[in-house]
Formats: C-alpha cells, structure tokens, sequence
C-alpha cells in the first residue's frame, strides 16, 4: 500500500488517535498515584514501631514473659536497660489496663539522621465509650535497625 493510500484510508488517522489515547492514559494514571511525603528515615522507623505495636496487641492474651522477649528486638538497649532497672510498668507502651481497639502513628518528624518522633494516638470504641489518648514516640537507629527509645503517653 502507498502512503498516500494509507494515509487516505483513514488507518493513519485512527492510529494516531490510539496513540493519544494510550499516552493521555499513562499520564493520566501517572498523575493520580498518591505520593510518599514522608522521609526515608521516617518510613522505615514507622515500619518498626508499627509491627512493635502489633506484636503488643496481638499479645495481650499471651504470658508477659513472652512478649518481653520478642519485645526486645524492637526496642533500644538504653530502654531495655531502663525497663530491666526500674519497678516495670506493665502499661508503660499504652495508657490504661483495658487495651485499646486501635492506634495509629501520625505526624512523623526528623530530629537527626538517626533520631525521629512520632505522635501516637490510641482509640477505644464501644456501644458506652469513645476515648481517643494520645502520645508521642521517639525511635533510634541502633545496629541499622529502626528501635523504640522512648513511649511518653499523655
């Protein structure tokens, strides 16, 4: 087929109709991803302290002694130190006896490139209470590792 049959054809047409199409597309999907503001340190230092959380909810039922060994490999050896020294509080990772439903780590904020904070919010949510408490976590980076230094509950 000659190009002026081709072009006449209208096949040319159609083509580059797809091709706009296809390229409207991936620019389109593109744009619509949604962005990770958050810095490399405070990404991964949310990854630790979530599953740390997880961990300590998820065990409410088991032994204590339990928990306090798999605790360790999220926390710092200045904390685990403080918690081995001292007259332990059960409830110093949350704020009451009554475990809470849920929580979230919230705004994240880099102190240095080894040291960042994160606000903590506890929810509990029944049929006779709705509470929200808050706190705030600082995670240090000790041998590569992303570990919980300090839990300051309000």
């Amino acid at each position: 087929m000659s190009l002026k049959k081709y072009y006449e054809s209208g096949f040319f047409f159609a083509t580059i109709r797809h091709l706009f199409v296809l390229v409207a597309s991936v620019c389109f999907f593109a744009g619509c991803s949604i962005p990770n503001l958050e810095g490399g340190n405070c990404a991964a230092a949310r990854d630790s302290v979530s599953r740390f959380y997880w961990l300590r909810f998820g065990n409410l039922a088991n032994e204590i002694n339990d928990f306090t060994e798999k605790r360790d490999a999220f926390l710092s050896t200045r904390l685990i130190e403080e918690l081995n020294n001292s007259e332990e509080n059960p409830n110093y990772f949350s704020p009451v006896v009554d475990p809470p439903k849920t929580f979230r780590l919230g705004v994240c904020r880099e102190i240095t490139t080894s040291e960042v904070s994160f606000q903590l919010l506890f929810f509990w949510k029944t049929d006779s209470r709705s509470e929200q408490r808050e706190g705030t976590i600082k995670a240090v980076k000790e041998n590569e590792k992303w570990r919980i230094d300090s839990v300051s509950i309000k």
